[in-house]
């Protein structure tokens, strides 16, 4: 068997593929873009660009309509983390519970994490149009036409309808590692704190979500970087309008339209440089209030 501690050499042959390769494609466009972040450039091939200084900087953040809409984003990443772990969480407890139609379900809260972004969008999008949606033709078939709302179009509900979709879509992700985190419990803790008088509650808030802080916290990070990056789901069901107004649009979707359709690719830059500093401070802040935390009372 290899020794990788003392052969030192072959141990960095074996990581020099992985390393080069998250150097090119990661560390290398994150470079580019900060250098990116200075220039005034179009985007087009053999375009001139100038070199502008902290300009770029000065007119994003004083730019009321990209703070607006990093509001959102917080509300929106604030939104899923909660629900999306909760829910995860709650799923993965009763499926493994190992009821009758157990892998079944596994299957059903995992599907919508494997479709199109794109093509789960245009079905949410049919399903809540306003006059010929199925949702409110239901309501109204029922009695219920003071409910039918415009789903994607009253400014009142529409965000939080849209972030609420991207919940449904993204559950499964958290759902199956939590429930690799609980299926890995010892199951003779259980035993033991039945024999203890434990109830359901007792195991889970006193074996359960202990076990598994660690894992929690990755699924906190996993989840909150893809909630704040999110820009698909919006482009999608607003057919890239971000509207009624901007009341849809979120710091990706600002970044799209001043880059593309703008063709100011340097104001750009600051955007996507902004929602990806704030994204891993976020990160950082539950790594060490997870796994550093974690660390100390298992050294104490």
């Amino acid at each position: 068997m290899i020794d990788f501690k003392k052969n030192k050499t072959l141990a960095f042959a074996f990581i020099l593929p992985a390393l080069l390769f998250y150097l090119f494609f990661m560390i290398g466009p994150v470079a580019e873009t900060f250098a990116m972040s200075f220039f005034k450039w179009k985007g087009i091939g053999g375009s001139s660009s100038g070199f502008v200084g902290l300009r770029n900087y000065v007119r994003v953040f004083s730019d009321h309509n990209f703070w607006e809409s990093f509001g959102r984003l917080i509300y929106f990443v604030v939104l899923n983390v909660i629900l999306q772990m909760v829910l995860g969480f709650t799923l993965a407890y009763l499926v493994s519970l190992k009821l009758k139609g157990a892998r079944f379900f596994k299957l059903v809260f995992f599907l919508p994490a494997v479709l199109s972004v794109t093509a789960v969008s245009l079905m949410w999008k049919m399903i809540l149009s306003t006059n010929d949606g199925m949702l409110n033709m239901l309501l109204t078939a029922f009695g219920m036409e003071s409910l039918t709302r415009s789903w994607l179009t009253d400014p009142a509900i529409c965000f939080t309808v849209i972030a609420l979709i991207n919940v449904w879509l993204q559950v499964g992700m958290p759902f199956v590692i939590l429930l690799a985190g609980i299926l890995g419990i010892p199951t003779e803790m259980y035993e033991a704190a039945a024999i203890d008088g434990a109830n359901g509650w007792h195991r889970i808030f006193g074996i359960t979500i202990p076990m598994m802080k660690e894992i929690i916290a990755v699924c906190m990070i996993l989840v909150l970087s893809n909630a704040m990056k999110v820009f698909d789901v919006f482009y999608v069901i607003t057919s890239g309008s971000f509207g009624p107004g901007n009341v849809n649009l979120v710091p990706m979707g600002y970044m799209y339209i001043t880059s593309f359709r703008g063709n100011d690719f340097g104001r750009g830059s600051v955007m996507a440089l902004c929602v990806m500093v704030v994204g891993a401070l976020a990160s950082v802040f539950i790594y060490f209030r997870g796994f550093r935390k974690e660390g100390r009372e298992n050294a104490g």
